[in-house]
């Protein structure tokens, strides 16, 4: 049985490109057990297809070949294992990142189709939330709202706050006087945030809005607070003095107006 192999022999048992043979030697991984000096032709032994054979595995794991070639040169199985522990705390990273972003497409998505189901209905709703977590900006009306959508998009940005995970979706919290007189008057602008357990420093901290959980009452309207049902909900709904927060909702990726629709949720209490 021949036990010698050409490079095209190799690649078509190893699965592994005539190329890529030629790199793994180029680097010092597998170099060709002969080449003849006068053809240039290069042959492998079974022992170097069985080598091979080990790092394709080990690349479709996504391991790097410069840390395979490191395991290599080890005379037994510690730096293997050592590889192997580093190669699963990295995918245990990659894997909690596409839950994580798995979790807030299945929101946005959700967000999709509540507005759908809810946006027509013309009378007040109960709805219960759980405890909610923002990041906010001080609403300035000299600003208008540019000015607080741009310091919270510097927020959000910024260096400090890269490992926080949003809610795409803005939200204000209104000053409840200038809702009972149904003007829409902000006194922050905020957007939701998955956890308040992410990394934070203390000047992103400061920035954070607790929303309390409890019952609230949920209608939905313009930002000219134009539904006449709003003069009973404001004769009778603000006895707590909870928040009035209004949650904006668009139509599509480039819909963006000062009278975008909100559904805007009066705390009850808890």
């Amino acid at each position: 049985m021949n036990n010698i192999f050409s490079i095209g022999e190799a690649s078509k048992i190893t699965g592994i490109s005539v190329q890529m043979l030629r790199n793994y030697a180029n680097m010092g991984l597998v170099k060709p057990e002969n080449v003849d000096q006068f053809t240039g032709y290069r042959y492998y032994t079974i022992n170097q297809l069985h080598l091979l054979d080990k790092i394709k595995y080990l690349r479709g794991l996504d391991i790097p070949v410069s840390i395979i070639a490191d395991a290599i040169s080890s005379s037994d199985n510690r730096a293997l294992k050592k590889l192997l522990l580093e190669q699963l705390e990295q995918l245990d990273e990659k894997i909690e990142k596409l839950e994580d972003s798995k979790r807030l497409i299945e929101w946005h998505i959700s967000s999709i189709d509540y507005q759908k189901k809810t946006s027509d209905i013309s009378h007040p709703y109960i709805r219960y939330f759980t405890e909610r977590y923002a990041l906010a900006v001080e609403y300035s009306p000299e600003e208008g709202p540019e000015g607080a959508e741009i310091r919270l998009a510097k927020l959000r940005h910024g260096k400090e706050s890269c490992d926080i995970r949003y809610f795409r979706q803005y939200g204000y919290v209104l000053k409840i006087r200038g809702f009972k007189e149904r003007r829409f008057e902000p006194e922050k602008e905020f957007m939701f945030i998955r956890t308040d357990k992410c990394k934070m420093s203390e000047a992103v901290r400061n920035h954070l809005l607790v929303l309390p959980k409890g019952e609230y009452l949920c209608y939905w309207d313009s930002k000219k607070l134009e539904m006449i049902q709003c003069e009973n909900i404001l004769r009778t709904e603000l006895e707590y003095g909870g928040p009035v927060i209004a949650i904006e909702y668009s139509n599509g990726l480039r819909e963006y107006a000062s009278n975008l629709k909100c559904e805007y949720q009066i705390f009850l209490g808890k």
